[in-house]
This record gives C-alpha cells, sequence and structure tokens, in this order.
C-alpha cells in the first residue's frame, strides 16, 4: 500500500504538504493541493485512519451497540443513526449481541481497542455490567431506548408507560373491556413499563378486565403461538395489546389460522410503528416509536459527550411515542351490532 511519503515523492513536495491537504489543517497554495490530490489518485492512496487517530485522539469512529437486528424496529433506528452519524462525518460500527452477553463484552472489548470515540448503546437486559465496564474506561456513553440505574450516561427514551396507557385507553374508547396483553420478557424494562401503562388504563374503567398478560419472546413465532393459545380458549378477548410490532404480525397469522376475522372478531394493536404494519392486510395499527427523533437526539448527545466541553453530567431525554390507527381495530361485535 502506498505510504504518505509515496504521496509526496510523487507530487514533489513534503509529507508535511500532503497531511496539510488531507486534513486540512493548514492552508496550502491551490498549485500544490492540486498536485498532492493528483499524486493521491495516481497512487491509489488510502489514509490509514487508525493511525491518523492514535495521533488526533479521535479516530471519526463510533460504535452501536444493540441486541437484534432481525428485528426491524432496532434494523430501521440503526440506519438512521448511521445517517446522522455520516452527515455528521462519523463511521458507524455496528455490533449485533443477539441479546448474549459474551457477544456485547466481545464487542466492547474490539471497540476499545479500536479507540472509537464513543459508544451508543441499546442494553438487552443481560449485560449491564458489561457497560459499567465501558464506563470504567472513561468512554463517551449514551443509552437508546433502555433506562439503566447509572447516572454517568445520557438516556434517549421513549415514555413507554405513557405509551402503553395510550394504546389500551384506544382499545378502551372503541368499547373492548376484555383486553389480553403480550409482552416480552420480565427482564425488558420497555415492555414492563408498557405492561404496567396498560394495567393502569384498565384500572381507569369500570368493567374493564385485564384478561391476561402474557409475557414471551418479542418474535412472530411467539405471537403466533401465544395467541393460539389465547383464542383456542372458551372465553377469549374481544382486543389484543401486543408490546411489540413483530408479536402483533404472528396474533394476525394465529388468528387467522382459528378462522377469525380481524377486526371483526378481534381487534389488534402492535407497537414500534414498523413499515410491516401497513403492508399487511388489514394494516395493523400501532404506537410509533420516534425513530428519527431517537437517532438525532442519540448522535447529539454522543457528540456532547466526547466534546472536551462536556460537564459530565447525565441527561435523560424523554419522547412520546404515537398512536397510528390502522385497519385492525373495531368496535366488539356487541357495540358494532347494537
Amino acid at each position: 500500500m502506498s505510504t504518505l511519503k509515496d504521496v509526496a515523492e510523487v507530487a514533489g513536495v513534503s509529507v508535511a504538504t500532503v497531511s496539510n491537504v488531507l486534513t486540512g489543517k493548514r492552508s496550502v497554495s491551490p498549485e500544490l493541493a492540486a498536485r498532492v490530490r493528483t499524486a493521491v489518485k495516481q497512487l491509489n492512496y488510502v489514509p490509514n485512519l487508525l493511525a491518523s487517530g492514535l495521533r488526533s485522539g479521535e479516530t471519526k469512529t463510533i460504535g452501536l451497540v444493540l441486541p437484534d437486528n432481525s428485528n426491524p424496529f432496532f434494523a430501521e433506528l440503526s440506519c438512521a443513526i448511521e445517517d446522522e452519524g455520516f452527515r455528521a462525518g462519523y463511521n458507524v460500527v455496528l455490533c449485533n449481541t443477539h441479546n448474549k452477553a459474551e457477544r456485547a463484552e466481545a464487542y466492547i472489548n474490539t471497540l476499545l481497542a479500536q479507540k472509537v470515540d464513543g459508544v451508543l448503546f441499546i442494553s438487552s437486559g443481560c449485560d449491564d455490567a458489561i457497560l459499567r465496564q465501558l464506563l470504567l474506561h472513561a468512554m463517551p456513553v449514551t443509552l437508546i431506548d433502555r433506562e439503566l440505574p447509572l447516572a454517568e450516561p445520557d438516556m434517549i427514551l421513549v415514555d413507554n408507560r405513557q405509551a402503553g396507557r395510550a394504546a389500551t385507553s384506544y382499545l378502551l374508547g372503541l368499547g373492548h373491556r376484555e383486553i389480553a396483553c403480550l409482552a416480552g420478557g420480565t427482564d425488558l424494562q420497555p415492555s414492563n413499563d408498557r405492561v404496567a401503562g396498560y394495567m393502569d388504563a384498565m384500572a381507569e374503567v369500570e368493567g374493564a378486565v385485564p384478561h391476561r398478560v402474557m409475557h414471551v419472546d418479542f418474535s412472530y413465532e411467539a405471537g403466533r403461538q401465544a395467541s393460539l393459545e389465547i383464542l383456542s380458549k372458551p372465553v377469549r378477548p374481544t382486543a389484543i395489546f401486543a408490546c411489540n410490532d413483530l408479536l402483533a404480525l404472528g396474533v394476525l397469522s394465529g388468528a387467522r389460522s382459528l378462522g377469525m376475522d380481524i377486526p371483526a372478531d378481534l381487534s389488534l394493536l402492535g407497537f414500534d410503528g414498523i413499515s410491516l404494519t401497513s403492508a399487511v392486510s388489514p394494516a395493523i395499527a400501532t404506537m410509533r416509536q420516534p425513530v428519527r427523533a431517537l437517532a438525532n437526539a442519540a448522535l447529539e448527545s454522543l457528540l456532547r459527550r466526547m466534546s472536551p466541553r462536556d460537564d459530565g453530567q447525565g441527561r435523560r431525554i424523554v419522547l412520546s411515542a404515537t398512536l397510528m390507527e390502522g385497519e385492525s381495530c373495531a368496535p366488539p361485535r356487541s357495540i358494532a351490532s347494537s
């Protein structure tokens, strides 16, 4: 591979001049700059960013640690973060942990070794100790979509309890009183908060019955299997609030396999706002998370934490989810036929 010295020799200038042209730290005459750029193109020179980063103290690289990018919500969020990072002049290194603590630990060690400038971290619920290890290295960190009992990092969150309450209140407003809730694992605080919001709303309406709360994996197949179990019972709910859109898509499949019509026989409301919810028929109503706002706030937070002027105080930023009315919700039969 060509070196900085090779470029200097071909351009007939000093190594310092080449460096100034490539970094823009000092002005160089248009003639010399043109000679340097011609030499760079001729030699196919690629700067050693890691070495440059070690010298300058920054690599223009940030890490993004997330639980599972096969989940469309995390895929859409990581894409938005990558876009924002690119616009700010940073490369984003994606680290998919598959919800495994050992993978999270391996990725954190790699990011530390590569001297990334900062880390955006979405906890899977099993890697709190690993995050604390990252903080011990004085690495600038911003948490996204997960709240942990830590004072150091910024936290960019969605008000999941209020969103769960709004989702359930919407179903209650349609006249539903027996509403089931499908939630993620009990170790996931966002899911627990959505369930808490569901319980808040149910407690406010006379005659409302929390039909059942089931904790399953946040996956399509888990939603399908859970719906088969719930809807095969003699007494079944008139509506299901799924705390994740993949679960809602699974419920749609399960209900159809039992010959049920949505929304005539069952109303269905999801959570996240992934694009797939509007691609199926009927389009699934969902609480849409503000993906672009999450990405913007997270990157702004991390850039501030990476600044030498940062005061070191962790901040908590809470955003709101919004109801997207689809075709999957309607009044229950007892009301619709009256």
